[in-house]
């Protein structure tokens, strides 16, 4: 069912890039958003589809990669009178709901997942601000090529309340509070909440120059006191900037860099506010994590399109009775893609991880190359939809046999996919 569900979606998108599907009446405007991937491949002896990914890494590179099911439907819904202009006041709803499915070990894909549900008041504050609350992926900041979120301290969360589009020298201040819960079991087997709150602030886009811009991130966590759990108040601060310039190499470029202690460290770049775990891998009661990310992207320059990355994470914490518990996560790929025919196009990406976890004793290097024949209406590397055909190889250190490529590769040192996807955003 889910293959028709997804070939169906594309069908219906494809070829034209459909940005959205449209209505409104009156004051009242309605836009359908969404997102869909889909695959079909094949792994050694016939199995199923797998992906690969170095043990402790939060992400993989994902093209030709994604063993998955994932979609995304939202409504948009704005309420804004006839003669109102950009500066007038304005609401909007936005409701959307995800599915997944991970191949081999779920057949189902339902919409029963509430990813974002919030209600925005536009300028409704003196300068044009705009105050929101409910559930959001608010400023979410990626590594497109590892489908890593490194700075998404929202996604997750309960709820939130936020302020944005405050004119403040010369950029946009944001600030917002967030309201997030872990659900764990006590020793006496009950599930109990373990509660966060969080206050994220950011000044956003200050001008440095025509082909730049400077932006600040900090964030206050505060874990509450559990005593079902015996887990005690636990405070953690963070911090980070990043720099996007234009027009370097025909291309944009990103470098970021953030520092996060005690309750700012989360559990994972989908966690949200969540903090990490008291006794959970590798980050403990006195941790802190470093991480400098850089992305290089070239849309569209001739037949020619790329994108490049370049990740270093770094952390430690307090591991009782364990002499080593810093960790290591080192990363960089490229993509490039060149255009062979108005809709067709060849794509190469290789990507290599090396993660150092002296928690968990092992130190070891993951390869990883595609090489595809894609199929898009038009040519640059954001360009959607897309229908590849790949080709997927992968090698590991010995340090990471029986952790990479499930149970089609448990004793094997390297591996290989082949496959179809489908992949669309309107």
């Amino acid at each position: 069912m889910r293959h028709i569900i997804c070939a169906a979606l594309f069908t219906l998108s494809a070829g034209s890039a459909i940005p959205g599907l449209a209505l409104s009446s009156g004051p009242h405007q309605l836009e359908l958003d969404g997102y869909i991937r889909h695959s079909v491949g094949m792994s050694q002896s016939g199995a199923e589809q797998v992906s690969f990914q170095a043990p402790g890494a939060q992400a993989k590179y994902r093209f030709g990669n994604e063993a998955d099911s994932y979609g995304e439907l939202a409504v948009d819904y704005h309420y804004r009178e006839p003669s109102a202009t950009e500066n007038d006041l304005s609401y909007q709803l936005y409701f959307m709901q995800s599915a997944y499915s991970k191949h081999g070990e779920d057949d189902s894909f339902s919409f029963d997942n509430t990813e974002q549900l919030y209600l925005k008041f536009n300028n409704v504050l003196p300068g044009g601000a705009d105050v929101w609350m409910g559930k959001r992926y608010f400023d979410r900041r990626d590594l497109h090529l590892l489908d890593y979120y490194w700075l998404n301290t929202v996604q997750g969360a309960e709820g939130a309340l936020g302020l944005e589009g405050v004119k403040l020298f010369d950029a946009e201040f944001t600030a917002t509070l967030i309201r997030s819960a872990d659900e764990l079991q006590a020793v006496d087997g009950s599930m109990q909440q373990l509660y966060t709150t969080g206050v994220d602030l950011r000044l956003l886009d200050y001008s440095l120059s025509e082909r730049s811009q400077l932006s600040f991130w900090a964030l206050i966590n505060e874990r509450h006191e559990n005593k079902t759990l015996g887990l005690h108040k636990k405070n953690g601060v963070a911090a980070g900037s990043w720099l996007i310039v234009e027009d370097v190499l025909h291309g944009e470029l990103l470098s970021g860099l953030t520092l996060r202690s005690g309750a700012a460290v989360q559990q994972n770049h989908f966690g949200g506010p969540q903090p990490v775990r008291d006794g959970q891998d590798r980050l403990y009661e006195d941790n802190w994590a470093l991480e400098w990310v850089n992305q290089h992207t070239v849309d569209v320059y001739g037949n020619f399109a790329v994108q490049s990355v370049l990740l270093y994470a770094l952390a430690d914490g307090d591991v009782p009775g364990q002499e080593g518990s810093r960790f290591s996560w080192f990363s960089m790929g490229s993509r490039p893609m060149y255009r062979l025919s108005k809709y067709g196009m060849a794509s190469f990406e290789l990507g290599l991880d090396h993660v150092n976890d002296d928690y968990h004793a092992q130190d070891g290097f993951l390869v990883k190359t595609t090489l595809a024949y894609e199929l898009k209406p038009e040519f640059s590397f954001y360009q959607r939809p897309a229908l590849r055909f790949f080709a997927t190889y992968a090698s590991w250190s010995d340090a990471f046999v029986g952790q990479v490529g499930g149970a089609a590769y448990l004793d094997s040192d390297e591996g290989w996919t082949l496959g179809t996807q489908l992949e669309h955003w309107w």
